[in-house]
């Protein structure tokens, strides 16, 4: 005597599933825009860096950053709910260094710069 399944289960048959390497997408999912980038400005207002999402809540709940520019998507969490940062600003001024020689010092550059002449006999 062959057993059947009971007729509550769906069959393999009738759903075969997605085909192999089909990424799935849920209506509701929320991790695409959680993922976004945050524009993270300096106590002075000049932009510093573009920080992940998570990186920014971070900084807002270590107190180290205070929200300028909010989504209107928030970020849950299991006790509280905090609005999503497009802009935050830091509470305190971070020194950025300009390194001065940010441009190499080539002799071709040198060359450019002198008009190819050369600086002993003018020729």
């Amino acid at each position: 005597m062959a057993v059947s399944a009971p007729l509550d289960w769906p069959s393999e048959a009738a759903d075969p599933g997605p085909p192999p390497g089909t990424l799935l997408r849920f209506p509701n999912e929320q991790r695409g825009r959680a993922a976004t980038r945050v524009l993270v400005l300096n106590a002075s207002y000049e932009p510093i860096n573009v920080c992940t999402t998570r990186r920014a809540a971070v900084l807002i709940l270590k107190s180290k950053a205070e929200i300028l520019e909010r989504s209107e998507w928030n970020l849950h969490a299991e006790s509280f709910t905090m609005p999503r940062p497009l802009v935050i600003r830091l509470i305190t001024y971070v020194r950025i260094p300009r390194d001065a020689h940010a441009r190499k010092i080539t002799r071709r550059a040198v060359f450019a710069r002198d008009r190819w002449t050369c600086q002993y006999c003018g020729v």
